[in-house]
Formats: C-alpha cells, sequence, structure tokens
C-alpha cells in the first residue's frame, strides 16, 4: 500500500509537465527534485571558458574552432544539459505510459459494472451461485461408491444415468461453466467407464441404458460448454457408433446452436464508450440534378433525401437532395475517416445500394421507364457504368415510384409503388418489395 501510494505522488509531481515544457529551460528547472542528474564519469578540461559559446566574433574561423575544441570534449556543458534533458524525457514517457495503463483499467472495470447494472436492471443477470464444500465432498465421495456398486448391481447404473440425463436437460446451455470443475470431470469419468471407457469391469450392456448413457454424457457436455468435455464424447461416441446409433438428444444440441456464443454476458452496447458521429466535408451543397435540368421541380415534389451504401471500407454518399456522388473513408481496413477519395457531381438524383460487390445507382428517372433497373457505378471514379434491366416478370407497370432501395449483400431489395406517390388522388396504393440478385459472370 506504501508503494501505491508513493507511485501515486510520484506520478502527481508530473501532471502540470509536459513534453514542450521539457524543451525549454524553465521546465527543466521544475523537474529538479524528481530527475536524475547525470554522472561526471569524465573530468572537465581546466578551461572552463571553453564550454560557452558566445557570437561575439564575428570570424568564422574562430567561431569554427570553439565549436570544434566544445564538440569533443564529451563531458561539456552542452552534453550534460542533453542528457539531463533526456533523463527528463524518459520519466515524463514513464508516467505517462502508467498513467494511460491505469486509466485503460478503470475504464475496463466501469464499463464492465456498467455492462452488470445494465442486465441486472432489465433482470437478466444472474449471480453464480458457488456449491459449497460440503456439498462438493459429498458428491465426489458418492461418485467411487456408484462405479464400484454399480458391478454388483447393473440396475443402479441404469437408474443413475437416467436421473443425470433429466437434470442436464434442465440445465441450458453452456449454464455449468461456475460449477466446480473436479465435480464435472467426476461425472464424465464415471459416464465414460460405464461406456466401456478403458476396458472397465462396469461398462452397461443393454443397448437402450448405453443409449441414455451416451445421451447424459453429450447433455454434460452441452451444458459444461468446455472444448475438452466435447472432444472426449466425440471421440467416446465414435467408438460405440456401432452399438449406439441414435441418441434422443436433438433438443439439446439444438438449444446449444441457438445460444451462439454464450449466455454468461450478453454483448451490450454501451454508447458512452464509443464515438456515435464524426464529421466530414459533403463537397455537394450545390449539386442539383444536372443530367436532367427539367426534372428539378420534380425534386422539390418529391424528394429522395440522401442515401448512403457502404462496402465495410468506403462510404459512398448523396447530398441531401439525393443528387452527386462522394466516396468517404470509414477509417477500418486502412481507410482514412472522413476524408473525401472521389466525387461526382454530374450524377443525377437516385438511390443508392452497395452488395454483390456491385455498386447500384438507380436514377428517378428509370421509375418513367419500365424496363430498366440500375446503373452500375465504377467503385474508383465514381462513373455511371452499364445499365441493369429488370427482369420481364417485374415489368407489370409504366410508372413506378421508388420508395427505397437496399441490400444485405446478398441480394437487392427494391421497394416500390404502382404510379406516382405525390397523386393525391391515388388511395390504398399497394406497397410492393422485389427481391433481386445480379448475375455477376454476365457482366
Amino acid at each position: 500500500a506504501m508503494s501505491s501510494s508513493a507511485a501515486a505522488a510520484d506520478n502527481s509531481q508530473w501532471v502540470s509537465i509536459t513534453e514542450e515544457s521539457l524543451l525549454l529551460h524553465d521546465g527543466l528547472m521544475r523537474v529538479t527534485d524528481f530527475v536524475e542528474l547525470p554522472q561526471d564519469d569524465i573530468t572537465s578540461t581546466d578551461d572552463k571558458d571553453q564550454e560557452v559559446v558566445t557570437f561575439d566574433s564575428k570570424s568564422p574561423e574562430e567561431l569554427t574552432e570553439w565549436l570544434l575544441t566544445v564538440c569533443s570534449n564529451h563531458n561539456n556543458a552542452y552534453a550534460r544539459l542533453l542528457e539531463y534533458r533526456l533523463n527528463g524525457l524518459k520519466g515524463f514517457w514513464k508516467v505517462q505510459f502508467q498513467l494511460a495503463l491505469e486509466e485503460h483499467n478503470q475504464r475496463e472495470s466501469a464499463s464492465n459494472d456498467e455492462t452488470i447494472a445494465m442486465l441486472k436492471k432489465h433482470g437478466l443477470w444472474k449471480e453464480p451461485e458457488q456449491a459449497s464444500f460440503s456439498t462438493r465432498v459429498s458428491l465426489l465421495l458418492c461418485l467411487p461408491l456408484l462405479q464400484s456398486q454399480s458391478r454388483t448391481d447393473p440396475r443402479l447404473s441404469s437408474l443413475t444415468t437416467e436421473l443425470l440425463l433429466n437434470c442436464l436437460r434442465d440445465c441450458p446451455p453452456l449454464s455449468l461453466g461456475k460449477e466446480p470443475s473436479d465435480c464435472l470431470n467426476g461425472i464424465e469419468s464415471l459416464l465414460s467407464s460405464w461406456l466401456g471407457e478403458g476396458e472397465s469391469d462396469d461398462t452397461i450392456t443393454n443397448p437402450m441404458h448405453r443409449q441414455t448413457a451416451a445421451s447424459a454424457l453429450v447433455a454434460l457436455a452441452c451444458a459444461r460448454g468446455d472444448l475438452k468435455t466435447f472432444v472426449h464424447a466425440v471421440h467416446l461416441l465414435q467408438q460405440i457408433e456401432t452399438d449406439v446409433q441414435r441418441l434422443p438428444a436433438a433438443d439439446i444440441l439444438l438449444a446449444l446452436q441457438e445460444v451462439r456464443g454464450g449466455q454468461s454476458q450478453p454483448t451490450s452496447l454501451l454508447g458512452s464508450k464509443h464515438a456515435v458521429s464524426w464529421g466530414y466535408e459533403e463537397m455537394l451543397i450545390n449539386v442539383t440534378n444536372s443530367s436532367d435540368p427539367s426534372s428539378n421541380a420534380r425534386v422539390l415534389e418529391y424528394d429522395v433525401g440522401r442515401d448512403v451504401a457502404c462496402d465495410g471500407k468506403f462510404l459512398f454518399i448523396t447530398n441531401s437532395t439525393g443528387c452527386g456522388l462522394i466516396k468517404i473513408g470509414t477509417g477500418l481496413h486502412g481507410t482514412l475517416r472522413g476524408y473525401n477519395y472521389s466525387k461526382n457531381s454530374d450524377i443525377g438524383q437516385g438511390r443508392l445500394a452497395w452488395g454483390q460487390g456491385l455498386l447500384l445507382h438507380r436514377p428517378s428517372e428509370f421509375d418513367r421507364e419500365s424496363s430498366k433497373f440500375a446503373c452500375l457505378v465504377d467503385q474508383h471514379s465514381l462513373q455511371l457504368g452499364k445499365t441493369l434491366q429488370l427482369p420481364v416478370e417485374s415489368v407489370v407497370h409504366e410508372v413506378f415510384t421508388t420508395i427505397a432501395l437496399c441490400s444485405d449483400g446478398s441480394h437487392f431489395y427494391w421497394i416500390w409503388c404502382a404510379g406516382s406517390i405525390s397523386d393525391k388522388a391515388a388511395k390504398n396504393q399497394n406497397i410492393i418489395l422485389d427481391v433481386l440478385s445480379v448475375n455477376v459472370r454476365l457482366l
């Protein structure tokens, strides 16, 4: 405790010190109490006046001679000053590293406490129950008795395996991770010996009872979630597959599959610990639907709004009216967050979507051309390329109104309605969703 308090006191002395201040003479004067002074291992020259270089002389030859004399003396005042400044910087960097490590540990502890508090508030957190010493000893002492008595009474092993299977069925997957490992290892060893591992004398011979014991071993592996137990169970089941071909354990394995990663502590996103937004320069403020000037009035009539697509590395964004296109780095996979990599101001109003490795743009004009779906966009230059046609079965109306165009990475989802959405006379319009995919091999 005294050492930690002393370290905290030492660190507090560096709070007002910065790297910039250590490069100045006044800053060095503030750290004389806790920075190690350089050692004078080499005796200095007798001529102390030569240690200070003055620029009073205007003769280059004389000034050069003075500089050479000072530089040849490794124990001069300048060398000691540089060594003292270096010691100050090393001490500063060491303290900064310690402070950063302490802050990281405190942040992780606070984040964990905040997560547990949130889970308790919603009733999702359950305190782990530790088994008492007497319970553990009682169970460990019973296991050898069961194994020994099963040799004389085969019904004991069958009843025990049935009871274990029923109990383990009630245990959720991965819920026994906090239980004593020696007890679980003892149960695993008992079931394995009854299934014939190690050529033991207490092997169960009844096929139905062997099936129950194997199911109990699988249920134990699922409830425990230990990789070693899983491998052991699979290896043992492969050895007895001629005797036990099917197990009534489908519901147990299905419950384990639905857990997907464990239920000990659900993953949660704490907004206070993450950057929720960051700025960028749009560069498309004055861009209008230049590709079709006559449609600018329709832009005001039905505003598409800003559209965004992402390929995991870059964001592809239009302006607030759906016109133009810029390519911005996300900060992931080596990109610079917020940096404008490319821009195309000539693209008209439309929708964006990225999927199947393709960036698609559906111009608003395509709502009046029933056979066209979208245009391919070059993801480097942002220039429009080949026009993709709609399937024949999707062309049933002459006029569409695109409500949204999005993708999950493998398919494109086009949400639209027939006619014009701004037509006040139209009522009870049906909203239609088309799921489309692009045949990349034909491009």
